[in-house]
């Protein structure tokens, strides 16, 4: 529910003719007004001349007419007319005795109109065609009784007029006091057509967040307010506070927190960056904006790995930060273990054939070796079969067979080829 209007002036659209003569004769001055006149001739029309006047429909609004007989809206007043413009033909009177005496006439077009808290006549006015058609300042009437007009001063305004006590203070702003200016109408229905509420109806996206703000400031246990309510760096802590757990945003906020650390997560405090991560989607929707819009959950990785980790995973089904991991709960927890099965099968898979090969490379070395030694010895033999001798010990092993020898040149399973090669060259140079 918004709050009462009162006293809030809308232009409609009045229109005056003045006649020198009665209404059937067709002769002598004839002048339209469509704004008031502080001195009758200089807008086309005698003074003291004034005998019937018409007023034809065609305009909407409430209409008065009063004139005066002296100028500048001076001396004794006579009121022409008061009532709602006419919605079909036309108004035509005579004044009695005709001549009258009027030098200056004040023609008000503006009324004081008030507004239900519910919007109800607003609604109304949404669908009425002549309040729809009818311009003013720049604006039909419905729309100035949603925000108003500004430098829209009536022309020739009297100074009673001026008053802003008076009910016939005629403002050239009357942007304060439109229904859509007060901050707690913002959720108010005013369109019939639409459905909009006045927060609907503004103009801005900036406009929008600031009202929205302000609303919230004032109201905020209203639902739309939820995304406000927590769009603050301090979000934890503020809708833990008993004055706050309850209201729209935090009660999600507060449940969302109990639901993670209920399933065995670590706590929100330390995980969370905003309240994105904490309820996905909390600003979504049929909600009123903070000054900056909230940013998606910059630890959605971090939340969904903690959540794969846990030893029952289905434990986290009902946590809101879990929505957006699109993780199948049903099946997770089989997927999880098989896929750490797997990975351990796979790891001793690795290490058994890492094993084999290694000694496969060994053995392989070892056999390179024993050619290499039998082939440089071979060749030493055939180059100086007379002088080659082999020593009784290399490397302290006995040269007498020929295992030994191949040791001796050898060495053991993990010297390198370099070392062969040195001994092939010893060889040679004690053969020679």
């Amino acid at each position: 529910m918004g709050v009462h209007v009162n006293n809030h002036v809308v232009y409609g659209d009045c229109e005056m003719i003045l006649r020198e003569h009665w209404s059937w004769d067709t002769h002598g001055w004839i002048t339209k007004f469509k704004h008031s006149s502080n001195w009758l001739p200089q807008d086309g029309f005698p003074h003291n001349k004034l005998t019937s006047f018409k007023i034809p429909s065609g305009g909407h609004g409430r209409c008065k007419v009063t004139t005066y007989d002296a100028g500048d809206y001076g001396g004794s007043s006579t009121v022409l007319y008061d009532q709602w413009i006419p919605a079909g033909g036309q108004k035509v009177k005579d004044i009695s005795g005709g001549g009258d005496n009027a030098d200056s006439i004040h023609i008000d077009n503006g009324y004081m109109y008030s507004f239900d808290a519910g919007g109800r006549e607003l609604r109304k006015w949404s669908k009425d065609a002549k309040k729809l058609a009818t311009q003013a300042c720049g604006k039909n009437m419905y729309e100035q009784a949603l925000f108003g007009v500004s430098d829209c001063l009536p022309k020739n305004r009297p100074s009673f007029a001026s008053n802003s006590s008076s009910r016939q203070y005629r403002p050239g702003d009357t942007r304060s006091t439109a229904f859509c200016a007060q901050v707690k109408n913002m959720p108010v229905i005013v369109d019939d057509n639409t459905q909009e509420t006045c927060y609907d109806k503004l103009s801005s996206a900036a406009l929008k967040k600031s009202k929205g703000i302000a609303f919230c400031r004032n109201e905020p246990t209203h639902e739309r307010c939820k995304c406000i309510n927590v769009a603050r760096t301090d979000f934890i802590e503020h809708c833990k506070k008993n004055e706050n757990k309850t209201l729209p945003g935090c009660k999600e906020i507060v449940e969302g927190i109990k639901e993670f650390e209920d399933a065995g997560l670590m706590s929100a405090t330390g995980l969370f960056g905003n309240p994105d991560c904490i309820v996905p989607s909390i600003c979504s929707g049929d909600v009123y904006e903070p000054t900056t819009g909230m940013p998606a959950c910059a630890n959605k990785l971090a939340i969904c790995n903690q959540i794969l980790e846990l030893d029952n995973i289905r434990a986290a089904a009902g946590v809101k930060a879990a929505q957006a991991c699109n993780i199948n709960f049903d099946t997770a927890d089989a997927e999880r273990d098989a896929a750490k099965q797997a990975a351990k099968d796979k790891a001793a898979k690795d290490k058994a054939q890492s094993a084999k090969d290694k000694a496969q490379a060994a053995e392989d070395e070892k056999k390179k070796r024993e050619e290499l030694i039998a082939a440089a010895v071979a060749a030493a033999k055939d180059e100086n079969k007379s002088n080659f001798k082999v020593p009784e010990t290399v490397f302290g092993y006995s040269t007498s067979d020929e295992g030994n020898q191949k040791k001796a040149l050898g060495g053991f399973g993990g010297v390198s080829f370099v070392s062969v090669s040195c001994c092939c060259l010893m060889i040679v140079l004690l053969a020679g």
